[in-house]
């Protein structure tokens, strides 16, 4: 077991952290694996992502085309990195995300 893996194996945490970065499966992550630090920040950030997909798909029809194309697009690279990240075993905060993500607090934790 690696350090910083207290609770469950790195493998059931990482097959559970992949969903994180897939749209609202972020969900089950987060709700399944409340006590693992390492798929809640994985699953933190997960929601930060979707939160930025919904922004860019209402951005594209309404506000500006470009700007909400630009916002998915940065959405899908920041999932790749934390899919990468996940694949490292490793509680890699995203640029910018990660320390937002930090702030967020749940009653389980």
């Amino acid at each position: 077991m690696k350090k910083g893996f207290k609770d469950g194996s790195i493998e059931a945490d990482k097959s559970l952290a992949y969903l994180a970065y897939i749209g609202i499966l972020f969900l089950v992550p987060l709700l399944t694996r409340k006590k693992s630090a390492f798929v809640q920040l994985h699953a933190k950030q997960g929601l930060f992502l979707f939160v930025g997909l919904l922004l860019g798909l209402v951005i594209i029809p309404t506000i500006n085309n470009f700007l909400g194309w630009l916002i998915i697009l940065l959405v899908v690279g920041f999932s790749l990195w934390g899919i990468w990240g996940v694949s490292q075993g490793k509680k890699k905060k995203l640029p910018m995300i990660g320390v937002l993500s930090e702030k967020i607090k749940f009653d389980w934790e």
